[in-house]
């Protein structure tokens, strides 16, 4: 069977995770591997370390800013806040030390400006790889107890420690950002000529890079901010297959299922000019910077005023339904199924 790029189909990883993973032997792993559970949890007794590992493979430009942004995104999604990050830095023959040190520079500056610290890992020059390659692992603390007063590692309460088997029929499904916004700087940024060749000019194309930014690939701030203001059931960082697929990853994960209402997920204006011009589906779309958050009605207003606060777009997208009956638009009164499993659009012109 040749597969295709992009993220295993999920029968195929479902597989292989059951066969090949071995979290179930140690008692103090308090998650397993599967679909839509972004970062594992390690009980560590006073603390539980969150963990998380993965790559950028598509972009070239901004490579550090990726690499930080999208393992922290994943960690927050536990209750944790990111602290230590480590990454593995491959570049291909012929790489200049300039743009080697670029991705240092990236990597010191977003993990500042999160409040992490680098704390190593590795990188060579190798022929195996025909364009930059970052893998990072990010890891962060949830403390277990309450402590006597504020500590300055902003660590969170055990309470806080989000676990997706509490979701319950009901939930609120609310959306932080819009959707796509990975994707449409990456269009920007790697492919302008066939940007320009569909007639769009140098402002706009300027305008969808600066998407990387603003809004902005980083969803930990306002995960955080988040999981500080009330309870939350599950979060899910919606990036490969876009919130379509990160939807069905949380049904799978949750064993439950998702009435949703299409309008009110958010599609930036140029995010559905580019979408309309190359043919593509926004909600499958790389979409780091949004993050799906599942909690009580009772508890929704403080969540979304929290992340208002922050100048960020909010907004309740749908419910949780029961078990079986998968995830669907309401359409006139009628159940519009969103695919189980769809590659990236992305596909289609990178």
């Amino acid at each position: 069977m040749i597969l295709k790029n992009g993220k295993l189909p999920p029968e195929i990883l479902k597989d292989f995770v059951y066969k090949y993973t071995s979290a179930k032997s140690d008692a103090r792993v308090r998650s397993s591997p599967g679909l839509g559970d972004d970062a594992a949890v390690i009980d560590m007794g006073l603390y539980c370390i969150v963990a998380k590992t993965d790559p950028i493979t598509m972009a070239v430009e901004n490579l550090g800013y990726y690499v930080v942004n999208i393992n922290a995104n994943d960690v927050v999604t536990k209750g944790a806040v990111p602290r230590w990050f480590q990454s593995t830095l491959l570049f291909p023959e012929g790489s200049a030390k300039e743009d080697v040190e670029r991705v240092f520079f990236d990597i010191k500056k977003t993990c500042e400006e999160l409040g992490i610290s680098v704390i190593g890992g590795h990188t060579e020059i190798t022929p195996v790889v025909k364009q930059p390659v970052a893998v990072g692992n990010m890891m962060g603390e949830v403390l277990k107890q309450p402590l006597a007063t504020e500590t300055k590692m902003g660590e969170v309460e055990k309470g806080h420690l989000i676990d997706a088997t509490r979701v319950d029929d009901g939930d609120d499904v609310i959306l932080v950002k819009g959707i796509a916004i990975e994707a449409t700087g990456l269009i920007a940024t790697e492919r302008p000529d066939l940007l320009k060749a569909k007639g769009f000019d140098q402002a706009f194309v300027d305008r969808c890079k600066e998407f990387l930014r603003n809004p902005g690939i980083n969803a930990s701030t306002p995960a955080i901010a988040a999981f500080k203001a009330g309870k939350i059931h599950a979060m899910h960082d919606p990036t490969e297959g876009g919130l379509g697929t990160a939807l069905n990853e949380l049904a799978e994960l949750t064993g439950r299922g998702f009435k949703l209402f299409q309008d009110r997920i958010k599609v930036y204006p140029e995010t559905k000019q580019i979408c309309d011009a190359l043919g593509l589906d926004p909600m499958f779309l790389l979409a780091s910077g949004a993050m799906v958050i599942l909690a009580p009605p009772e508890e929704t207003v403080k969540i979304v005023r929290a992340i208002r606060n922050l100048k960020i777009e909010a907004s309740v997208i749908g419910s949780v339904v029961g078990k079986g009956e998968g995830v669907y638009f309401m359409q006139s009164g009628d159940k519009v199924p969103v695919k189980a499993w769809h590659e990236d659009e992305i596909m289609k012109v990178l």
